[in-house]
């Protein structure tokens, strides 16, 4: 999470957007997948409110991968 706080604006997490977002371009998939890493290092990445972001962040890279 690179220090920053996690915002969340209409129950979205707006870090998981962007990650998500830009997963799925391949011009900017190293960054997010980075940046998914270092939230994935926060143990507050795996509390409940997050636990769907999360898993739409691991997702949307299972399927880039895949391709």
């Amino acid at each position: 999470m690179r220090g920053r706080e996690r915002r969340r604006i209409g129950g979205k997490d707006l870090v998981a957007v962007w990650v998500m977002r830009h997963l799925q371009n391949p011009a900017n998939f190293h960054s997010a997948a980075t940046e998914l890493l270092d939230w994935c290092g926060d143990p507050r990445a795996f509390q409940r409110p997050f636990e769907q972001s999360l898993m739409g962040c691991l997702t949307a890279m299972r399927v880039v991968i895949a391709e």
